[in-house]
């Protein structure tokens, strides 16, 4: 979309994203900061940035440690503003790579609200399935939208944007 602007060609277009990528790369790793993610006002938070203002869907995955120390995050899908696809192979290759203890997904809606639909349901289950096979703790998936932060575990919203 940036090389829509008149004037904008690929070199600069790029440039402009990567000084995005290169922002979460270092919020994700400052240097001696661990990062804890032990309950839903911190799980809130975290996804609350990363998530609320992106455009297309986004689906995240995150590996926590034994004290719920963030190990890595992982963008594993980037969609249309209506739907995102979650490849197994994926998830299974980022748990045997970093190991977690625990694993959070989240994703946003972008154009819409927070609530679980039918098509989350279904991913969830599979998702869970899957770390289960894997022996990973699944912790939660989250789903950040225009009126606020929906937990699945939960079934209910645990922050409300006003």
């Amino acid at each position: 979309s940036l090389k829509s602007v008149k004037g904008m060609g690929d070199r600069s277009a790029k440039s402009l994203y990567m000084i995005g990528q290169l922002f979460n790369y270092y919020t994700q790793n400052k240097v001696g900061e661990k990062q804890q993610l032990s309950n839903y006002q911190q799980i809130a938070d975290y996804f609350e940035e990363f998530l609320r203002f992106r455009t297309l869907e986004t689906f995240v995955i995150i590996g926590l440690d034994a004290k719920m120390n963030l190990i890595q995050r992982k963008i594993l899908a980037l969609g249309s503003v209506k739907n995102v696809g979650i490849p197994s192979i994926d998830v299974a290759n980022f748990v045997s790579s970093t190991k977690p203890v625990y694993v959070l997904f989240a994703h946003n809606h972008p154009s819409g609200s927070a609530k679980v639909s039918k098509q989350d349901l279904d991913a969830n289950n599979a998702l869970a399935e899957l770390l289960k096979c894997l022996g990973v703790n699944f912790i939660d998936h989250i789903i950040v939208g225009e009126d606020g932060i929906f937990s699945i575990k939960q079934d209910n919203f645990i922050r409300i944007y006003e």
